[in-house]
């Protein structure tokens, strides 16, 4: 069965001139997140959260639920056969059965994506988020740092726990598949410093980010440097949006 063919969310004058009119939006939180560390935010309709690479080059796992009900979460594999394994402007993260629905827009993205003589593509909705066991199977080490406990600890002030954490949209990171063996990799992300990723939210969110403990992903699980990153929330300032949308209007 092929990749289910949608219409592409960046072909919406709206989401456009959210993203036109940034130098009038108005930033109302920043959370920086410490190298190795996790951090959360809550994200209201219309708001835009910007993951901003501030100390260098960074994988970001992030994940977010419904305000409403978390069990209403992102899912990456449904995101993954309705927009594709590799997400920029214009893309969605979709949500679990039964709601099934946009909670993410992608309005804008920084980075330049250098075409890798593997295949490799940045903003990666493919793999899972690593754990203390990944860790613990690939390089020996017992309690190493990981996003799954990164964001399990981001989160729970908002009453959720580890169980609530999923499977990760991995911001920044550039991975692929062997043609010759089918095997995943990663590899070095083309996220430098000062790069974004900028999130429109669809409904109410909770949202967190890990900074992933493979830093930029060049050194796989050995010694990698890791660097901090920062959440910002933006209001959109009160701006009218000449392709605002009827279910858009708060």
């Amino acid at each position: 069965m092929p990749a289910t063919k949608i219409t592409p969310a960046h072909e919406n004058a709206f989401y456009h001139d959210i993203a036109r009119l940034e130098g009038k939006w108005k930033r109302v939180e920043t959370k920086n997140v410490p190298p190795s560390g996790g951090g959360s935010a809550q994200m209201r309709r219309g708001q835009v959260a910007r993951i901003k690479l501030t100390e260098g080059p960074q994988v970001v796992d992030f994940n977010c639920w419904s305000e409403a009900d978390s069990r209403e979460h992102f899912w990456s594999g449904r995101t993954r056969i309705l927009e594709g394994a590799h997400l920029t402007v214009g893309n969605r993260l979709w949500s679990t059965h039964p709601w099934m629905r946009p909670m993410i827009t992608i309005v804008n993205d920084t980075v330049r994506h250098a075409p890798s003589p593997g295949g490799g593509a940045g903003h990666d909705c493919i793999f899972a988020r690593c754990n203390d066991k990944i860790w613990e199977i690939a390089s020996g080490r017992r309690g190493h740092a990981n996003c799954q406990d990164n964001l399990a600890g981001a989160v729970a002030a908002f009453g959720l726990t580890g169980f609530d954490v999923h499977d990760a949209f991995n911001l920044f990171m550039k991975t692929g598949i062997d043609p010759k063996d089918g095997r995943l990799f990663f590899e070095k992300t083309d996220g430098q410093r000062g790069d974004c990723i900028d999130l429109y939210a669809e409904i109410d969110l909770i949202i967190a980010c890990s900074s992933c403990p493979t830093g930029a992903g060049d050194a796989g699980l050995a010694d990698p440097i890791v660097h901090g990153f920062a959440i910002e929330i933006y209001d959109l300032g009160g701006v009218v949006l000449p392709g605002e949308r009827e279910e858009h209007r708060g």
